[in-house]
Order: C-alpha cells, then sequence, then structure tokens
C-alpha cells in the first residue's frame, strides 16, 4: 500500500526519474567528432536537395557552403538541428556548391568530408512548353464542358 505521507512511493518515483534522465542524457564524452556527409549523386534539376549525416550529430553543428572545394570565402551557413540525419537546402541556382560541417564551438577544424552538389535545372524552352501545352487542355476541356452544356 503507498503511503501518503512521503514514504517509499515517492522515493521509488524519484528513482524511476533519475534513471530516465539517466538512459536519455547524452553525454559530453559520446561526441563524435569525425561526421560523414553525404549528397546526391546526380546533378540537382530542380535546384533543391538533401544532405546526410552518419553518425547522428550528438552536438551542434553548422554546415557550411562555399563556391571552392578549399573553403577560402564561405558563401552560407546553415545549423544542423537536433539529432536530424538529414537536411533538406533550396533554392540553388545552376553551379556547382560545396558544403562541410563544422562544430558550432570550434571553427579552426573541419569535422567532415567536403561534398559537392551540382544543380542544373531544366532548360527555360521545356518548363514553357509544358506549361502551355497544359493550359491549351486546360482551355480545350472548359471549351467542350460549356459547348456540351448548351446541347442539354
Amino acid at each position: 500500500m503507498p503511503k501518503t505521507s512521503g514514504g517509499s512511493s515517492y522515493s521509488f518515483i524519484h528513482i524511476a526519474l533519475l534513471l530516465l534522465i539517466t538512459l536519455l542524457a547524452r553525454p559530453a564524452l559520446a561526441y563524435n567528432d569525425s561526421y560523414q556527409l553525404s549528397g546526391p549523386d546526380a546533378p540537382s534539376r530542380e535546384g533543391y536537395f538533401t544532405l546526410s549525416i552518419t553518425p547522428a550529430p550528438q552536438q551542434q553543428l553548422v554546415l557550411q557552403q562555399s563556391q571552392s572545394a578549399t573553403f577560402d570565402t564561405i558563401d552560407a551557413e546553415f545549423r544542423w538541428f537536433g539529432d536530424f540525419e538529414q537536411i533538406t537546402l533550396t533554392g540553388f541556382t545552376d553551379g556547382e556548391y560545396f558544403f562541410r560541417l563544422q562544430p558550432a564551438a570550434d571553427a579552426a577544424e573541419a569535422s567532415s568530408n567536403v561534398v559537392k552538389v551540382t544543380v542544373n535545372h531544366y532548360p527555360r524552352w521545356q518548363a514553357y512548353s509544358l506549361f502551355f501545352i497544359g493550359l491549351a487542355l486546360f482551355i480545350l476541356l472548359v471549351a467542350s464542358l460549356l459547348i456540351l452544356r448548351r446541347r442539354v
């Protein structure tokens, strides 16, 4: 029977909570300072792509973007949130982009390999031709509905 005046049931709850916190905690010694970053195998045709990290990050990381493999200049930085293993980046124009991971606290030393991503969009004529084919089919559908409605 549980005691109501602060007996052993409360100490059991404290022990259970302590055990849960211990199991979910990520100690600083478990941080991995060597990550494997991977990107798409084929060029991105749409301007967006997904980068993956192995193993799941255990510390704050920053994804750095550059136009050169040597990272002479860093064009953009993206925070890697939580322990997610993938990040999707979008809005890129045609070109070659290089990415690497850095620890958020120590920017002096790289902690991952460099990944090259090539973006090569579909040609504009292809996009416009598909749009106008769809527009013509839509107009044909609306016209046929209006004509057949008048006959009934």
